[in-house]
C-alpha cells in the first residue's frame, strides 16, 4: 500500500520545503507553494502564489492545464485568481509518485517565472528583509519572526476569549422553543391533512431545533446538548397535541376537551404515541450527536505551521 505521508516527505526533501502531516509548503524557486494530499492520496490540492495579482491572467494563459494533469495522471482543474494558481486533482488509478509531484511543481514555477515576478525575502506585513514562509489554515504567507510571534499571540488571545465565553442560554432556548413550536405545528398540519402521522419527521424536527439552539447559544456545551434533547422531545409531543386540537375542531368539539381527548387517544392508540416518543428519542439522539460532533471539531481560529 502506498504511504502518502512518505511521498509528501520525499517531495519536501526533493524541493527543499517543509512538511506538516500530508502538506508540503514553503518557497520553491521564488514562489509560495502549498501541496496537500487527502487520506491515501485520493485527491490533492495545490496552491502556488505569486506577488503580483495583476499578472493572474498572464499566468493562467501560460499554464497548460491538460499537460499538468497528465503529468500526475489525474483528473481535475487548474485556475488562477488573485495571485494564486489553484490546482485540484484526483488520480485516475493510483497516487502520483514523488518524481511526478516534484516535476509538477517545477513545471508550474518555471512557467510562472516567464510571466511574473518572484517573491523577495521581505515580510509581507512589515517589509522586514528577513522572513520565512509559514502555513496559516492551509494557505502560505511570508512573515518575519516578530510578525509570526505577533500572530501567535493574537490567536492565543482569541482562544482565551472563546474559552471564557459562556453560551447565551436565554437566546438559545428562545430560538429553540420557537423552532420546536413551529416544527410541531407544521408536523401536526401535515398529519391532519394527510390523515397519517409521519413519525420520521422527528429527524427533521431534531435538525431544526438543533440549528436554532446553536444559533442562539453560539457555543456548544453539555448543557446545550441536554437542552437540545429535551426540546426535540417537546416538539414532537406538542405536535401530537396540535394534531388532536385540529381533529377536535374539525369535529366541532370544543378545545376544552382537548386533554380529555388526548387521554382517550393514549388509551385507544398507545402504540402510536409510543412510536412518536421513540421517534422523538431517535431525533434527540441525532441532535445530541450533531452537537457533540460540532463541539468536538471546533478548532482554533488559526492553525499555524512554521
Amino acid at each position: 500500500m502506498v504511504n502518502i505521508q512518505d511521498i509528501m516527505r520525499d517531495v519536501a526533501l526533493r524541493t527543499g520545503m517543509k512538511v506538516k502531516d500530508k502538506t508540503v509548503y514553503g518557497l520553491h524557486r521564488g514562489y509560495q507553494v502549498a501541496l496537500s494530499a487527502a487520506a491515501l492520496g485520493s485527491s490533492f490540492s495545490l496552491q502556488v502564489s505569486f506577488p503580483k495579482q495583476e499578472d493572474s491572467f498572464k499566468v493562467q494563459t501560460a499554464l497548460d492545464s491538460k499537460k499538468l494533469l497528465k503529468m500526475v495522471g489525474s483528473m481535475g482543474q487548474v485556475a488562477t485568481q488573485s495571485g494564486v494558481v489553484v490546482m485540484n486533482f484526483t488520480p485516475k488509478w493510483k497516487p502520483p509518485k514523488t518524481d511526478q509531484l516534484a516535476e509538477l511543481l517545477s513545471d508550474i514555477t518555471t512557467s510562472l517565472s516567464y510571466v511574473t515576478e518572484k517573491y523577495d525575502n521581505n515580510c509581507e506585513e512589515c517589509d522586514s528583509p528577513s522572513s520565512e514562509v509559514i502555513l496559516v489554515n492551509g494557505t502560505t504567507i511570508q512573515l518575519c519572526n516578530p510578525c509570526v510571534n505577533k500572530l501567535r499571540s493574537q490567536v492565543g488571545s482569541i482562544q482565551e476569549r472563546k474559552s471564557a465565553q459562556q453560551p447565551n442560554y436565554a437566546r438559545g432556548i428562545t430560538y429553540a422553543l420557537g423552532a420546536a413550536i413551529v416544527s410541531g405545528l407544521v408536523w401536526a398540519l401535515i398529519a391532519y391533512f394527510a390523515g397519517y402521522v409521519f413519525f420520521f419527521a422527528g429527524f427533521v424536527i431534531g435538525m431544526f431545533v438543533a440549528y436554532a439552539l446553536t444559533q442562539g447559544t453560539e457555543k456548544v456545551t453539555g448543557g446545550v446538548i441536554a437542552i437540545g434533547i429535551v426540546l426535540t422531545i417537546f416538539a414532537v409531543i406538542i405536535g401530537e397535541i396540535f394534531y388532536m386540537a385540529f381533529w377536535l375542531m374539525s369535529e366541532g368539539i370544543s378545545l376544552v376537551y382537548l386533554f380529555d381527548a388526548l387521554g382517550f387517544y393514549l388509551q385507544e392508540a398507545p402504540g402510536d404515541f409510543v412510536m412518536a416518543l421513540v421517534t422523538a428519542l431517535i431525533g434527540a439522539i441525532y441532535v445530541a450527536y450533531r452537537l457533540y460532533t460540532q463541539a468536538k471539531t471546533e478548532r482554533a481560529p488559526l492553525d499555524i505551521a512554521t
